[in-house]
């Protein structure tokens, strides 16, 4: 869909910020940071949440806490007190941020923010480690409730235990490393997205053959993909595979194809914007999905390269199974793994990340790498932090 100057201009004028007032909230000295600020409105006055680390570096502070804030114009706020304090004990005592839940956030809405079950509802990081988020010990994600004045300092209650942690049975080997946060469009009460936005930046380019990148939706049908809109900030960086379709034709489950010749796409940043037809569990739709790159794709589709373990797509060619150090084997559902065990591809969970050269094994640029495979992620977490001394 092409939008037009006409219309952009219409949009823009609405949504800008012409008065630049500078910061309403402030630390009373360099040994604070405050950060993430959740604004709701209640009668005739604002009101906003936000956390507020006890430190003045990553190391020496405490940890997070959650603040309360009043203002009758957005722009002069008097601070109230807290409403999610450190503990004395327990897997959150010393990290609570947090984030409060069902606000009416549509454009020209109220701003109020909602009750389920006569309570007021927020999620928030939490840990046991000191320190600024995860530096020194992983975070899970608690949540928090109030029967009480949603305008009025007070402690709201939490639970004894996280509703999503590092340490549960699914969790996977990044959660022990750090956290990150989401944009979810769903219904609150149903747990089902309706839609999801992902941007993908092709960050390096080290090899000479020209490949392809795209995704499935490995849990998902065709049927419940309602639209499928990709915008690059590069002119022309389409895939052909996509043949001007929304997905990728000849598939059973829904793939998307962000361009075909990474050497021509270096530095490109792609924002896909995924409408579901109806909703979705959310479980079924969280990233990274099942990515792959097509390789030498000006050879053709079928040469795919997945993270460990993962399904090829239907177009995938498997004549390329079992050659040279490939040790897949559809027979046993195992694909994309080296004799030695290792990955072919690896999702890592930073982009500060010292790529090795072209045809340098891994494990020599980063020697710590084999006791993370070797471990099944247990140990040597922090591996891709460690490259080779040169």
């Amino acid at each position: 869909m092409t939008v037009s100057q006409k219309e952009m201009g219409k949009i823009y004028e609405q949504v800008r910020t012409p008065y630049k007032f500078g910061l309403v909230v402030a630390p009373e000295s360099n040994d604070r940071k405050i950060d993430c600020p959740t604004v709701f409105r209640e009668g005739n006055s604002w009101y906003m949440t936000y956390v507020c680390y006890n430190g003045s570096n990553g190391t020496n502070g405490r940890g997070y806490e959650t603040w309360l804030a009043k203002s009758d114009d957005l722009l002069h706020w008097e601070t109230l007190g807290r409403i999610l304090v450190y503990g004395d004990k327990g897997w959150d005592m010393n990290q609570r941020g947090g984030f409060p839940a069902l606000i009416d956030y549509d454009w020209g809405g109220n701003y109020n923010i909602q009750k389920f079950k006569d309570r007021y509802w927020m999620t928030y990081i939490g840990g046991e480690g000191t320190g600024y988020e995860a530096v020194n010990a992983p975070l899970s994600i608690g949540l928090a409730s109030t029967a009480g004045d949603v305008t009025t300092a007070h402690p709201w209650d939490t639970y004894d235990a996280p509703i999503l942690s590092y340490k549960d049975k699914n969790a996977q080997w990044w959660e022990y490393m750090t956290q990150y946060k989401s944009t979810v469009y769903k219904n609150v009460l149903s747990n089902r997205a309706t839609k999801v936005v992902d941007r993908f930046t092709l960050a390096h380019v080290g090899g000479t053959l020209p490949c392809g990148f795209g995704y499935q939706f490995d849990k998902l049908d065709k049927a419940a993909i309602g639209s499928v809109e990709v915008i690059s900030d590069k002119t022309g960086a389409t895939s052909s595979f996509m043949q001007g379709q929304m997905l990728e034709p000849n598939q059973s489950k829904p793939n998307v194809i962000l361009f075909d010749n990474s050497r021509t796409n270096e530095g490109a940043t792609f924002t896909v914007t995924t409408q579901f037809a109806y909703p979705v569990v959310g479980d079924l739709v969280q990233p990274p999905y099942n990515p792959y790159i097509v390789i030498s794709s000006d050879k053709g589709r079928g040469r795919e390269l997945h993270l460990a373990k993962g399904v090829p797509t239907d177009l995938a060619d498997a004549a390329y199974f079992g050659q040279s150090s490939d040790i897949s084997d559809p027979a046993q559902k195992l694909y994309y793994v080296s004799k030695d065990n290792f990955p072919f591809a690896i999702n890592i969970p930073t982009d500060a990340f010292s790529y090795p050269d072209e045809k340098v094994r891994i494990d020599k640029a980063y020697p710590s790498f084999p006791g993370w495979v070797s471990s099944n992620g247990v140990l040597q977490r922090d591996w891709y932090k460690k490259p080779a001394k040169k």
